[in-house]
């Protein structure tokens, strides 16, 4: 995964670009449940659905990365 983690922003600025975004969207307040399935989403894209490296990428366990994807009905 070399350059991987300089590619991306770190993941706080991620979520809060995330946050933000989805706070301002549509004026319906916050859904953290949302945020969080587009970042895991655009990890994906950005590691071409490999998920190890999208795991590495956020900053979590691959067995918490599929759980997550599980919940979220993520293929």
């Amino acid at each position: 995964i070399l350059g991987l983690e300089a590619a991306l922003p770190p993941m706080h600025l991620v979520a809060n670009t995330a946050v933000a975004h989805t706070m301002l969207e549509g004026g319906h307040g916050f859904n953290l449940a949302h945020a969080e399935r587009q970042i895991i989403e655009k990890a994906l894209a950005f590691t071409s659905a490999n998920k190890t490296q999208a795991a590495k990428v956020l900053g979590i366990g691959l067995t918490t990365l599929y759980r997550k994807m599980e919940e979220y009905d993520l293929k």
